[in-house]
This record gives structure tokens, sequence and C-alpha cells, in this order.
């Protein structure tokens, strides 16, 4: 069964001959006797058959993506693979529509049996592209199949994310989480003065302060409980030679500071992602 690729793309499953262009119709029975016969052809199964499920497909109400575009979709038995087919309709029709608007781009898929995944991934893929005014403006527009596949081709290129730049790296993340005023605010000093002041601090709670605070049962048990109080939670990455001289930093002050609780994880790391940090704007021209 050929299913979705990771990459997105419809090349695969809409061909030329499924793209129909300022296709006059007077009515949405109109609309399937003009394209079921089509995607029957594509896919070697019964026109009938498809005729149905195009038009189970439009009578969905989920199928409206808004911005008079309509995606109908449904899974047809017997399909070995995605079919998807374009109609651009001269004169929208009235479908149900929570905004109201009739629409005139349809892009109709069938879709194999147990394939709820990638079928799920293919309407994300056209709700994406049914977001730019430019495809839109120019699939009404067009005059041809090849104009439409053309401008379909070119908003793909614009949707397909980046390859991320993914480099090496032999690092480790360490995850503290520490309890006490106190002990937090010293640990953050010593980390700032290790050269670690780009660590991420996040405040934090156990399931047993939530419990006891969210759910009525635990709040008079603050005392079997405990209340560790002022928890944070610190994320950083760093070198795995200095695992041993964080972890005695934290060991430390809690001595010192008397924590009430304190742990240290250490997780490898093999892959990381940078955004480049944006550069600081120069001096504007003339100012001082």
């Amino acid at each position: 069964m050929e299913l979705l690729p990771h990459s997105m793309s419809l090349d695969p499953w809409l061909s030329k001959e499924l793209i129909f262009a300022r296709l006059e119709v007077a009515s949405v029975e109109d609309l399937v006797r003009a394209v079921a016969p089509v995607m029957a052809s594509s896919t070697g199964l019964d026109g009938g058959a498809v005729a149905a499920a195009l038009g189970r497909a439009l009578r969905e109400e989920g199928s409206y993506l808004g911005r008079r575009v309509t995606v109908p979709h449904e899974e047809l038995p017997g399909l070995e693979g995605f079919v998807v087919a374009l109609a651009v309709v001269t004169e929208p029709l009235a479908l149900a529509a929570p905004d109201g608007e009739p629409s005139d781009v349809f892009f109709f898929i069938l879709a194999p049996p147990n394939a709820a995944h990638q079928h799920l991934r293919l309407i994300a893929h056209l709700a994406r592209l049914a977001r730019s005014r430019v495809l839109l403006d120019g699939l009404r527009a067009a005059a041809t199949p090849t104009e439409i596949e053309a401008l379909l081709q070119a908003a793909e290129q614009r949707h397909q994310p980046d390859a991320l730049p993914l480099t090496a790296f032999g690092g480790v993340q360490v995850v503290i989480t520490i309890a006490g005023e106190a002990a937090v605010d010293a640990l953050l000093v010593d980390l700032v003065g290790m050269g670690l002041g780009g660590a991420t601090l996040i405040e934090a709670q156990s399931l047993r302060e939530a419990a006891r605070r969210e759910v009525p049962l635990f709040a008079g048990f603050r005392d079997l409980l405990g209340d560790p109080g002022g928890r944070r939670l610190i994320l950083l990455e760093t070198d795995a030679a200095r695992v041993d001289e964080v972890v005695a930093t934290v060991r430390a002050i809690c001595e010192a500071q008397r924590a009430r609780f304190a742990r240290v994880s250490v997780t490898p790391l093999q892959l990381r992602w940078d955004r480049p940090a944006p550069r600081s704007p120069g001096p504007s021209p003339g100012g001082h």
C-alpha cells in the first residue's frame, strides 16, 4: 500500500487528470457526477461506489476548512493508496459550513481503510496550504490544470520546513530539582559564577504538593506529606566533564542552606539544533 511519506507532497496522489479548473456545475450532485468517474477510473473501483463515497463526504460538516475551501474525505474499501482530486468551480456551492459561506475549492480525498494517521496528516497538509490567500486566489484564477499544478508545487515548496541543521553534541543535560528559597538563591548565584547562566529556571511542585493544594481531601495532611516550598527546576546543558563540579556545588549548598530537598539527574545528549541568536541592531545613522 502506498502511504504518505514523511515529507509531504500531493504529487503521488493528485495527477493532472484529477484537477478540474473552472468547472461549471450547478449543484453538489453535478459536482459528484463530474469528479467521481475520473476518480473511479484512476482507482479501478466501481464508479457507483466512488460517487456514493464522495456524496457522503460532501455531507460531512467537518470537511469545511474555511475561506470557501472544503476537503471531502472518505475511506473506501478496496483502495490500495490515497487518491486526491481538486475541483475549482466557477460558481460557489452551498454546503453546511459554520461561517455560512459557499465553497468553490474542493479537495476530494479517497483513503484506504486502516490508514487513519496518514489520512489526518494529509488533511492537515491541505489545511496548511489553504491558509495561503495567494494560493487560493491563484487556484480561482487558473484556467488550466497545468497552471493549478504549478501553483500547488510552488505552495508546497513554501510550506516545506527547511532541513534542521542538527549537529553532533557530546554534552549532557543536567536536571536539578531543589527546594528552599535560600538554597535556590545560593545555587543560582553559584551557577552564574560557573558560567552556566544560560540554564532555564522553572517553578515546580511535586504531585504531593499539587494533590494537597488542588484536592480538598489532602488539604489536612500537610504535616504527613511535608511542605518543601520554594521548589525550582533548573535545566542546563554542559560538558560531561563538568557534571561532578555541578553535583558538588548542589551538595555543598544543600548542606550550607539546609535545603529541604534536592536531586540531580543527568542525561547524555547526542544531537542539538540551535536557532541563531538575533544580532543586536547597530547604531542608527546619526545616533549616539
